[in-house]
């Protein structure tokens, strides 16, 4: 437009902005924004609306709060949507104190921007803060809905607190609202991450059942289905307490619902029949599944760590690479351990080069951290000392990793040679 001449308005940014952040592209959105500024083009409030997002993903504060006193300025701040947008950004960039204030500003409050609100606390932990902001929305005549819910629901789940989770799903039903299959994944996931298995497959089993049964958490009348996200918690569950019969029984289920197609679920059975010590039927699986990704190469490679069975993990990585696939930083921590059980230093040194040449993969201190045991353990005590030296931040796990190694080599006193662990010393 530009090279006919034609001076693009500002709706045509706004389009341009939007749609590198629908599609992910945040970079090119910030781009875009500040060639806007400087051709010079006002935004208007959908223009902050558009772009803060890729702030949030970016984790620029910085700019976001420069958008923020531009709007200010602008006396573009006061809009419900940019104030929303504002919550947003402040959360995601862990600034909750400012979020805070935004919100408190507001004088006309809708249920978006109070969910905006929910979620920052709940992602902090401030349970009560959350619950209380949900009796003030209903105090004040505003209709909480089913995210309000799903995200204090979350909430509960992660915190183990079952008690709580159940009454907030019977509260939903007096509300008016039915808990819908994205309120029970939650909850299945979050009973599972937290400890609580058992009471994830409970819920899972209780899922397939006609609405009547649901006595047991006071729940009337609501008819929710499992879908992949579901299927795939409640096999996660199995695994966590080897419940090789209750995986099949879900394994069936899945199969007479057409869910084996979907990666995630697929990925989930080879995991969950390797972690039950069924590596058979994981690797009779795994080879059928027509779409494989690393997760699902991870997790029939660890099976196989896990079984003892270092030589097949190993020829499984060759395969994985001979197909394409990237090895990730997860492949690397489940394979770098059975080189230190095996002493097998030159699959070590063969694992260490291919993380080298990955553009997808940074040696951070955990990585470092593995390849530090790996060569200390095959009696390499110099190329640890290589890789601890190779690292920019060093953290204390890093350094006790290779107070470790000298430690095996009984060579405690060069410790005092490394400036970094004498640092951590003073500061510990």
């Amino acid at each position: 437009m530009q090279e006919r001449g034609l001076k693009p308005k500002v709706t045509s940014w706004n389009g341009f902005i939007s749609g590198c952040v629908q599609n992910g592209y945040f970079e090119d959105a910030l781009d875009v924004f500040n060639r806007m500024m400087s051709f010079p083009e006002n935004p208007n409030v959908v223009t902050i609306v558009s772009i803060l997002p890729a702030c949030a993903a970016k984790k620029d504060q910085n700019l976001g709060r420069a958008i923020h006193g531009y709007a200010i300025k602008r006396n573009l701040h006061m809009k419900i949507h940019v104030e929303g947008s504002l919550i947003d950004m402040y959360t995601k960039c862990g600034r909750n104190d400012y979020a805070e204030k935004v919100f408190a500003r507001l004088e006309s409050k809708n249920t978006a921007v109070c969910n905006e609100m929910i979620s920052a606390y709940v992602n902090e932990e401030k349970m009560d803060a959350a619950l209380g902001l949900l009796r003030s929305m209903k105090n004040n005549g505003m209709e909480p809905d089913e995210i309000t819910y799903n995200t204090i629901l979350f909430g509960h789940a992660r915190n183990r607190k079952k008690n709580e989770a159940y009454e907030l799903l019977s509260e939903m039903t007096k509300m008016g609202l039915k808990p819908n299959t994205v309120s029970f994944n939650i909850l299945i996931s979050g009973f599972q991450q937290s400890g609580l298995s058992y009471e994830a497959l409970k819920l899972f089993r209780m899922m397939q059942l006609p609405s009547p049964s649901w006595v047991f958490i006071k729940v009337p009348n609501v008819s929710v289905r499992p879908n992949p996200v579901t299927t795939t918690g409640a096999l996660v569950a199995c695994a966590d307490l080897n419940l090789l019969h209750q995986g099949k029984e879900i394994h069936g289920y899945i199969i007479k619902n057409h869910l084996e197609s979907n990666i995630f679920v697929s990925s989930a059975l080879v995991d969950m029949y390797a972690k039950c010590h069924d590596i058979s039927s994981a690797t009779k699986f795994f080879w059928n599944i027509e779409n494989r990704n690393t997760v699902s190469w991870n997790s029939l490679i660890a099976g196989h760590i896990n079984d003892k069975n270092p030589k097949e993990a190993f020829e499984l990585f060759n395969a994985m690479l001979v197909e394409g696939h990237m090895p990730s930083l997860i492949t690397f921590m489940i394979l770098l351990p059975a080189c230190s059980d095996m002493a097998a230093v030159s699959l070590g040194r063969v694992l260490h080069g291919h993380i080298l040449k990955s553009r997808n993969i940074e040696v951070n201190n955990t990585l470092a951290s593995a390849l530090i045991d790996m060569y200390s353990k095959c009696g390499y005590v110099l190329d640890a000392k290589f890789v601890f030296e190779s690292v920019g931040t060093k953290d204390v796990n890093l350094c006790n990793a290779m107070i470790s190694a000298y430690g095996m080599a009984n060579n405690a006193a060069a410790l005092f040679g490394l400036k970094e662990i004498g640092n951590f010393a003073q500061e510990y």
